[in-house]
């Protein structure tokens, strides 16, 4: 099984990963209500949502590893990485809203085809969430090509889709810098409230285990030497 491929900044699949860099949960507190990851633009984004699709992320990670496709990854990142990917089809879904843009479903249907042979195979529970987060992220993905499509005066096909991502997420982005978006410290947001981006507002890291907790890319041992309970795979 292949792989999502992950980052902020992976173009129409940005926000999406299942094997990732290492990290631990900074603590903190914030003036979200209990069971909240974040809310973006009024909608509530909770922990367990986060929980559940960074727990199916792990289930294909172990799978993967059985493969020997991957290696093992720090629970705080996939937590990170899943709330990205959530966070990212809600603000795609309220910039779409905003700018009453509506994707054509052959479009949606394309996406979602290209996402979701990346988890083929997965089995059980995991399967299930990931398949209808991709579907949730497919149809909120489309709505950003698309703005990219209008705005370029052209039609979305395999060929130019790449150029049409970008230059949606360009319209999203700028649309994004008046938007509300609150995350709990615990996901150690940047000034955007994007996780793993910052050092959180409560906590700082101050040894260098919690350095490379909050790292982006982190030592193969570090994550090697987290217990069973804080890493997948």
């Amino acid at each position: 099984m292949t792989a999502l491929p992950g980052g902020r900044r992976a173009r129409w699949t940005r926000g999406i990963a299942l094997i990732g860099v290492g990290g631990v949960l900074l603590t903190g507190c914030s003036g979200l209500t209990p069971g909240t990851a974040a809310v973006v633009e009024g909608t509530r984004i909770t922990t367990a949502e986060v929980d559940e699709l960074a727990e199916a992320q792990c289930s294909a990670i172990e799978q993967a590893g059985q493969q020997g496709q991957s290696q093992p990854v720090a629970l705080a990142s996939i937590k990170q990485q899943s709330l990205q990917l959530l966070l990212d089809i809600q603000l795609d879904e309220a910039f779409a809203q905003d700018e009453d843009i509506t994707p054509p479903q052959a479009l949606v249907t394309y996406i979602d085809d290209q996402l979701k042979t990346q988890v083929q195979g997965l089995r059980g529970r995991a399967g299930e969430v990931l398949g209808e987060t991709l579907g949730q992220y497919a149809a909120s993905r489309a709505a950003v090509v698309q703005a990219g499509a209008e705005a370029a005066d052209q039609e979305a096909s395999p060929e130019n889709i790449e150029q049409l991502i970008t230059a949606g997420l360009e319209l999203r982005d700028r649309w994004a810098r008046g938007a509300s978006v609150d995350t709990d410290p615990r996901y150690s947001p940047d000034a955007d409230g994007n996780p793993g981006g910052g050092s959180g507002s409560v906590s700082s890291a101050a040894s260098e285990f919690a350095k490379q907790g909050s790292a982006e890319q982190t030592d193969p041992a570090y994550v090697a030497s987290l217990p069973a309970s804080q890493k997948c795979g």
